[in-house]
């Protein structure tokens, strides 16, 4: 009998991953917005919860702490042999970040995550982010998501993503809004991805 392939057991592979992310264009375009976007914000340090194989640690200047931290330890791995002189990286998962013991961050850069997390999940790493962040710190977001006016490609590619709480913008920022005083919503028209696609960026603020 031939087993079904899992494509997620495919991108568990950090060359495979690393591979798709630049053949798409997404690892292009993420690291332009953090470049641009993120990095003029940091003085000091960042923290990077979901940071996949370590490759965002290059956008930002070497007098910042970059620390990084995702739930596949094979990422973590590939990372430390990568960049370990340059970061910090460990392997451990949203709900146990106060774990790590950590000083706190300027910003805490949250990269195509939440739509992997329940909500449940999402007011967690809230509550977490919120406890490491500096006042006045920033936790800034970037999701895949869907839109009244999405076109049905777009829509039908967003369906078979491999994170299963795709949502409205406006559903995530209330989830944001409940642990955040301010939250500031973007929408990011991915112009870089070979693929339709539709992405939302928020900006929340301690």
């Amino acid at each position: 009998m031939v087993s079904k392939l899992d494509p997620r057991k495919i991108f568990a592979i950090p060359k495979v991953y690393d591979s798709y992310q630049k053949f798409v264009g997404a690892q292009q375009d993420r690291l332009n917005f953090l470049k641009k976007t993120v990095a003029p914000l940091v003085k000091h340090r960042v923290l990077d919860v979901g940071c996949g194989t370590g490759v965002n640690c290059e956008v930002f200047p070497q007098h910042v702490s970059y620390v990084g931290c995702d739930l596949s330890e094979k990422y973590i791995n590939h990372a430390k042999q990568h960049y370990g002189n340059r970061a910090e990286f460990y392997a451990a998962p949203v709900g146990e970040l106060q774990n790590l013991n950590l000083e706190p961050f300027d910003v805490v850069i949250v990269m195509a995550v939440l739509h992997h997390l329940s909500d449940e999940q999402i007011m967690k790493l809230c509550d977490e982010v919120s406890d490491l962040l500096v006042p006045g710190g920033l936790m800034i977001t970037a999701d895949p998501c869907y839109t009244t006016d999405q076109p049905r490609f777009s829509n039908f590619l967003t369906s078979f993503d491999r994170g299963q709480f795709v949502r409205f913008p406006l559903q995530y920022s209330s989830l944001l809004e409940r642990k955040f005083s301010k939250v500031d919503v973007k929408m990011h028209p991915g112009k870089l991805l070979i693929f339709p696609h539709a992405g939302v960026i928020m900006l929340a603020s301690k």
